[in-house]
């Protein structure tokens, strides 16, 4: 896994993501069915892959969560770019959180990926629900 996760933050493969349009357009499929199939609680969308930390809800799983964000998200990105096929990889690495201390390395991680991966703000999507953002609020800018 960390080697797949170097090669992932070196920004190999193609980097549809790295065009802040085309995050949007998975921003977007992410949010479609909030409170409805799934809570979010955080993302990043990175130049070449995407993190996304939610609870499935209702009678939905993650499996089926992220065949429809990966089929709308290639429907829509492949319209935009005209072409077709396949955008996303078939396999997803999925985990579940087990406890308190895996969900915050978990939010962790998010947050940081793009600071390790070297990227400039503007250059990944970074999203959080309003309850962790309110038990985490930014810190100052330094004087």
């Amino acid at each position: 896994m960390r080697k797949l996760e170097m090669i992932l933050d070196e920004g190999q493969g193609e980097c549809l993501f790295a065009v802040p349009e085309n995050r949007q357009v998975l921003a977007d499929n992410l949010h479609y069915f909030e409170r409805v199939r799934s809570e979010l609680l955080a993302y990043v969308i990175m130049p070449n892959h995407a993190h996304i930390l939610c609870r499935p809800l209702a009678n939905y799983s993650l499996e089926s969560l992220s065949r429809a964000w990966k089929r709308h998200s290639s429907d829509q990105l492949n319209r935009r770019l005209g072409r077709s096929g396949s955008l996303w990889q078939a396999e997803s690495f999925d985990r579940i959180i087990r406890d308190a201390d895996h969900y915050g390395r978990a939010v962790k991680y998010i947050a940081k990926n793009p600071s390790k991966a070297r990227l400039k703000s503007q250059e990944a999507t970074l999203w959080f629900n309003a309850q962790i953002l309110q038990a985490n609020p930014p810190a100052p800018p330094a004087s």
